[in-house]
């Protein structure tokens, strides 16, 4: 029998997961792009600057009309925005998604120049090349040691009733002689 995961042969499923992999680096350029365009309408300000006078429109409402006129929620029109702002695209990683790029957005400058070189490290850590895993990573799909089953095993030096067969037998001897209706140590009527 084939390697299997899932409905899907191992060779299929690593189809699958590039073609995946290929979806999420459109997906997360889609993204970018449209919070450029976003950008483009309605640049970021800093806190408290009113924009010029003469504006027809405020940002809530251009946003609000591009989200509607694209059929896209305000709130996802907002997320592109905001994410877009804060990494140009020089610094954008193709192959992180945009939600990790939302994520990491989130860390403040000091925080981020004290913490520059691990994220890198990080961001190179998360994409493992083929190569790597063929090095002896868990392979994606096949299943992790269920946790906690250590202790369900039978330590050594513990008899394990289970194990026993003349213990088996002893019982099963024990039900044979108990009379009709009896069942161990319950009564039925």
């Amino acid at each position: 029998m084939a390697d299997m995961v899932g409905n899907v042969t191992r060779e299929r499923y690593e189809q699958i997961v590039a073609e995946g992999r290929d979806l999420i680096e459109q997906l997360t350029k889609c993204q970018f792009a449209s919070g450029d365009r976003v950008l483009e309408i309605e640049p970021m300000r800093k806190q408290g600057i009113q924009p010029p006078a003469g504006d027809t429109f405020t940002v809530d409402e251009s946003l609000t009309m591009f989200a509607a006129d694209i059929g896209v929620s305000l709130s996802a029109v907002d997320k592109w925005r905001w994410t877009a702002s804060r990494w140009p695209a020089e610094h954008r990683r193709a192959r992180v998604s945009f939600t990790v790029h939302r994520i990491l957005a989130h860390i403040s400058k000091g925080q981020l120049l004290e913490a520059k070189e691990n994220l890198q490290k990080m961001l190179a850590s998360i994409l493992l090349t083929d190569d790597e895993r063929a090095a002896g990573r868990r392979r994606p799909g096949r299943p992790r040691p269920a946790p906690g089953t250590a202790h369900r095993r039978p330590r050594p030096g513990r008899a394990d009733p289970t194990s026993d067969r003349s213990a088996r037998h002893r019982d099963a001897a024990a039900d044979r002689r108990r009379p009709p209706g009896e069942t161990g140590m319950f009564l039925t009527n």
